[in-house]
C-alpha cells in the first residue's frame, strides 16, 4: 500500500505542471538601444536575437502590400459644398478616411483638415483643381480660405488612393482658359499684355511691335522719329538722307552735276549758292589738264572768284600728272558761305584757271 500511494503522488505532481502554461522567455536577447537595425550583438556573444528598448523583437523580413484606388463611402460620401470667403470658412467633412476636396470656383483656396482656422499657409487648391486629404482621427471639419474673391469647395469622402488629373487652367488635365493670378504673385512687369485687335492698347506687346514696324519704314528726309530704330530722322541726329538731282527743297540732300563731256569743259562750278553741307565731290580732267600737275580748289564763295590768291578758308588739293578723275567721298563739311569748285594750274597760293575739266559735281544737303 505504501508503494501505490507514492505512484499516485508522482502522477499528481506531473498533472499539476502540465496544467500551468509556459511563459515566453526573452532572456538572452540583445537589446539595441538605437532601435532595430542599428547594430548587432557583441562579437563572441551568443544571442537568440535582438530587440528594441521596449522589448519588441527585431525581425528581418520583406513585406509586400498593395493600395486600392479611391472608393467613395457607401453613405455620407458627398460633402455639403462650402462657400469659401477671404476669411476662414468651414463645414463638416463627409464620411470616410480620405476626402477629395475640389475647388469649383474661380479663385484659389487654401484648406486643411487639422481642425484649425485656415490661413494662406495651408494646402493650395487652384481654381478647377483638387487635393486629397487623409483625415486625422477625431477631425470632423474642413477649414478653407480664398484669395482674390470667394470660391466654392466640394468634397467626396471615401478610402484608398485617389488618382486622376488635378490641374487647373493650363495644368494637367485642366482647361486652357484665362488664368486668375493671386494678387502680388508676379513682380511688376514680369507679365506683359499681348494686346489684340488692329489698335492694341498702349504698352502692350503688339502696340510696341506696331511702333517698331512703323519706325523701321523709311521716314521722309528731314523728319524725326522718337525711336532709334528709325532709319532716318532720329531726334538729335544728323540727317544723311538720299541724294536727288532736282526739285530738292532746303534741308534735303541734293546732287549738283555740272556739264557732261558732250557739253564741253569748264574751269569751275558753283556747288552751293548758300550755306550747305558737302558729303562728296568729284572732278574729271581732260587729257590737256591731266598731262601735267594741276590743282583743285574748294572755295568758300557763291560765285567763281577767278584767277589770283584764293579766298580765306579755301581748300587746295594738288593732283599729280596722269590723274584723270580725282575726288573725295564720305566727307562731311559745312560751307556756310557757299561753295565753288575750281580747277587750274600754278600752285595752291595762286589760282590760274584752266578750262579743261568736265563733270565737276558735289553731293550736298
Amino acid at each position: 500500500m505504501k508503494h501505490i500511494g507514492l505512484w499516485f503522488g508522482t502522477a499528481a505532481l506531473v498533472l499539476a505542471n502540465c496544467g500551468t502554461p509556459a511563459l515566453a522567455d526573452n532572456s538572452g536577447y540583445q537589446e539595441l538601444p538605437g532601435g532595430c537595425g542599428t547594430g548587432a550583438p557583441p562579437s563572441g556573444q551568443i544571442s537568440p536575437g535582438t530587440q528594441d528598448s521596449t522589448g519588441k523583437n527585431c525581425v528581418n523580413a520583406t513585406v509586400s502590400a498593395s493600395v486600392g484606388g479611391f472608393q467613395p463611402s457607401s453613405s455620407g460620401a458627398r460633402m455639403t459644398p462650402i462657400t469659401v470667403t477671404t476669411s476662414d470658412s468651414s463645414g463638416p467633412l463627409p464620411t470616410g478616411a480620405v476626402v477629395v476636396v475640389s475647388n469649383t470656383g474661380s479663385n484659389p483656396i487654401y484648406a486643411n483638415v487639422n481642425g484649425v482656422a485656415a490661413t494662406t499657409s495651408d494646402q493650395l487648391i487652384e481654381a478647377g483643381s483638387w487635393f486629397a486629404f487623409t483625415i486625422p482621427s477625431g477631425v470632423t471639419t474642413l477649414h478653407a480660405i480664398a484669395t482674390g474673391g470667394s470660391s466654392t469647395a466640394n468634397g467626396v469622402g471615401g478610402s484608398g488612393l485617389p488618382t486622376g488629373a488635378g490641374g487647373g487652367s493650363g495644368g494637367g488635365g485642366g482647361g486652357g482658359g484665362a488664368v486668375t493670378a493671386v494678387s502680388g504673385a508676379y513682380a511688376l512687369g514680369s507679365i506683359v499684355d499681348i494686346g489684340t485687335g488692329s489698335s492694341p492698347a498702349a504698352n502692350t506687346v503688339n502696340a510696341r511691335l506696331a511702333t517698331l514696324a512703323t519706325n523701321q519704314n523709311s521716314t521722309a528726309a528731314g523728319t524725326s522719329a522718337s525711336n532709334a530704330q528709325a532709319v532716318q530722322g532720329v531726334t538729335g541726329g544728323v540727317n544723311i538722307g538720299v541724294a536727288c538731282n532736282s526739285g530738292c527743297s532746303a534741308g534735303t540732300p541734293s546732287t549738283v552735276v555740272t556739264n557732261s563731256l558732250a557739253s564741253g569743259v569748264v574751269a569751275s562750278q558753283v556747288i552751293c549758292s548758300a550755306s550747305c553741307h558737302l558729303t562728296a565731290w568729284h572732278v574729271a580732267a581732260d587729257t590737256t589738264l591731266s598731262s601735267a600737275a594741276y590743282f583743285i580748289f574748294l572755295i568758300p564763295a557763291t560765285t567763281d572768284p577767278g584767277n589770283g590768291a584764293p579766298p580765306a578758308g579755301t581748300l587746295c588739293y594738288p593732283q599729280s600728272a596722269g590723274i584723270v578723275a580725282p575726288g573725295a567721298s564720305a566727307i562731311l563739311e559745312t560751307w556756310s558761305s557757299g561753295l565753288v569748285i575750281d580747277v587750274g594750274t600754278g600752285n595752291c597760293t595762286s589760282i590760274t584757271e584752266s578750262t579743261h575739266a568736265y563733270n565737276i559735281h558735289g553731293d550736298k544737303y
